[in-house]
C-alpha cells in the first residue's frame, strides 16, 4: 500500500511539472506561439493576444526649428525661420494631434520682417493594420485661421488617406490629400480647393534609425498659382525610450522658383 501511494505521488508530481505555462495565459509553453503574453491580455488557443484589458494612453511633445530659402524668377530671395510645436495623444489606433508654426521672414528688398503664426492644425488620425504587410492611415484635420497674412482667411478642412506596404526592413507608401478651402475670394485673388499626392520609400536602418525619401505634388489654394512639387529626405533617430529626434531636407522642383528647407525637431514621449 505504501509503495502504491509513493508511485501515485510520483506520477502526480511528474504530471504537475510536465505542464508549464510561464506567462499564465492558460496555454502550455509547448503549444504557446506567443511567449510572455501580458497577464492582462485575452489570448486565443495559440496563446496570442486577442484583446488587452488595459487601455494604453501616451502622448508626446515635439519642438522644432526650420530654415527656408526661397528665390523666385526675379531673383528676389526670402529667408524664413520657422519654430514648430506639435502635440500628440495616442490611444490604441487613434492619434489626436495639434500643430502650430511661428514664422519670421525677411525679403531682400524689404528691411521689415513678417512675423506671424501659420494656420493652426488640429486633427485625428486612425491607423488600420490590414495584415502584417499592409497598413492604412486616415486623417481628418481642422485648419484654424490663425494667420493674418491670408486675405479673408477662414477655417478649412483637410482629409488624407495613406497606403503603406512593408517589405522586410523597407516600406513603400503613397498618400492622397484634399483640403476644402473656405476663404472668401476677391476680385484680385481667387481661392480654390487643394488636392495633392505623395509617394515614397522608407527603410529601418536599425532599431533606432528610420529614413525616407518622398515626392510630393500639390495644387495651390490660389487659382492663378501653379502647383508645387518637391522631393524630401526625412529621418527619425531614437535616443532612448523617451527621447527622439526628427530631421528633414526639402528641395523644390518647380522651374520658376528655387526652394530649400531644412529642419530638425526634438521629441519627448510621456
Amino acid at each position: 500500500m505504501k509503495k502504491y501511494i509513493i508511485s501515485l505521488s510520483f506520477l502526480l508530481i511528474s504530471n504537475l511539472f510536465a505542464y508549464v505555462d510561464s506567462d499564465f495565459d492558460g496555454v502550455e509553453d509547448s503549444e504557446d506561439k506567443c511567449i510572455n503574453t501580458p497577464f492582462s491580455d485575452i489570448v486565443n488557443n495559440d496563446g496570442c493576444t486577442i484583446k488587452s484589458l488595459i487601455k494604453v494612453y501616451n502622448y508626446d511633445i515635439i519642438i522644432g526649428i526650420g530654415k527656408s530659402i526661397t528665390t523666385d524668377n526675379t531673383d528676389i530671395q526670402t529667408n524664413s525661420t520657422l519654430s514648430t510645436l506639435q502635440l500628440d495623444f495616442f490611444h490604441n489606433n487613434f492619434t489626436y494631434f495639434m500643430t502650430s508654426v511661428y514664422i519670421d521672414s525677411k525679403i531682400d528688398f524689404n528691411d521689415n520682417s513678417i512675423n506671424e503664426f501659420y494656420d493652426t492644425q488640429i486633427g485625428l488620425k486612425y491607423r488600420y493594420q490590414v495584415n502584417q504587410k499592409i497598413e492604412l492611415l486616415s486623417s481628418l484635420e481642422i485648419i484654424l485661421p490663425t494667420s493674418n497674412q491670408i486675405l479673408n482667411n477662414k477655417t478649412d478642412v483637410k482629409a488624407s488617406l495613406k497606403f503603406d506596404y512593408k517589405i522586410n526592413n523597407f516600406n513603400l507608401f503613397t498618400q492622397y490629400q484634399y483640403t476644402a478651402i473656405n476663404n472668401n475670394s476677391t476680385d484680385t485673388i481667387k481661392y480654390q480647393n487643394i488636392s495633392g499626392y505623395s509617394m515614397g520609400l522608407g527603410s529601418n536602418i536599425n532599431s533606432n534609425n528610420y529614413i525616407s525619401t518622398i515626392y510630393t505634388s500639390e495644387s495651390s489654394m490660389i487659382k492663378s498659382y501653379d502647383k508645387t512639387t518637391n522631393i524630401s529626405l526625412n529621418g527619425y533617430y531614437k535616443i532612448n525610450q523617451d527621447k527622439f529626434i526628427t530631421y528633414g531636407y526639402t528641395y523644390g522642383l518647380d522651374s520658376n522658383i528655387d526652394y530649400n528647407y531644412t529642419s530638425i525637431s526634438f521629441g519627448y514621449k510621456f
